[in-house]
Parts: structure tokens; sequence; C-alpha cells
């Protein structure tokens, strides 16, 4: 089920029917992985690969390190972490659809598991800064259920 707080323009409907649409496939192609309650990165990478199939003239780019320079990495969300953990923060988007030549971009998208509720505030944050950052003209942020909430999705699209 779709969450829009205003009426999408025809672009932003396309982005949010690619999205749907790949949520789909993600469901029916990766079950186990979401029942499994896989890691994030595992379940955002699939994702992707359903996106690219949707978005033939576009990059899909997962953890995409998109700052231009090293002066535009700063004032980012830093959040400590080890290679050990793996629900690590990062300070990249999870999904960015752009031209990876060009540096036009269509959509930022964040994932959340059902069951990682705590990340939401920071997560939705991450996603502002992004959107803004990069001069995005959309913003999704992705609930998908895992475990037994597997099937259930909640697609939320930023102003």
């Amino acid at each position: 089920m779709t969450h829009i707080e205003t009426f999408p323009t025809a672009l932003e409907a396309d982005v949010i029917g690619g999205l749907e649409q790949a949520l789909t496939r993600l469901q029916e192609r990766d079950a186990a992985l979401l029942v499994a309650r896989a890691t994030e990165r595992s379940i955002t990478a699939r994702l992707g690969c359903h996106l690219q199939g949707l978005f033939p003239d576009w990059d899909v780019d997962c953890e995409f390190n998109c700052w231009r320079g090293p002066l535009q990495s700063r004032g980012h969300i830093v959040v400590s972490t080890t290679s050990a953990t793996t629900e690590a923060p990062t300070i990249f988007p999870d999904l960015l659809i752009h031209r990876r030549v060009s540096g036009e971009t269509l959509a930022v998208i964040e994932v959340l598991k059902s069951d990682a509720q705590a990340a939401r505030h920071r997560e939705r944050r991450k996603l502002q800064h992004c959107k803004k950052r990069l001069g995005c003209p959309h913003a999704a942020m992705i609930e998908i259920g895992v475990g037994e909430g597997r099937g259930h999705h909640h697609l939320e699209m930023l102003p």
C-alpha cells in the first residue's frame, strides 16, 4: 500500500509505480531473504536489482558514494560502526536511481526492515539530507516486511 500526502506528478507516479513493482518482485522472487530476516543490505541489493530492470535508462546503485568532492563529504550523519555490525548505518543513500556520468538524479531511497523501527528517525533525516544535497526530485522511504511481516510494505514519498 502506498501513502502519499500530495497528488503525485506524472514523473513521481512513474517512480512510485516502479518502486511498487520492484517490491512485488522482491516479495515473489526473494521471499527466502524476507522470511529469514536477512540483513538490510542484502534485501536492499536485491531490491536494487529489481529496480534496474524497471528503470533501464538509469543506473541503480546501492550505497553509492555520491559525494563529488572532499568538502561535500562533511556535515553528514556519522555513526560509529564496525565490519561485524550487520545493520551498520552509513552516510550514503541505500539506493540511488541516477546517471553516473552526468550526475543527474531521479530518486534517492532509504530502506528499513519492519523489525528495525528504532532507526526510522535517523533514516528519515539521512534521506532528507541526501535529497537536498543531491538535488534529487524524488525521495522514498520504504519499510519492508520481514519474518512474519513478509508481504507487507509501506512506501512513503517525502516532499
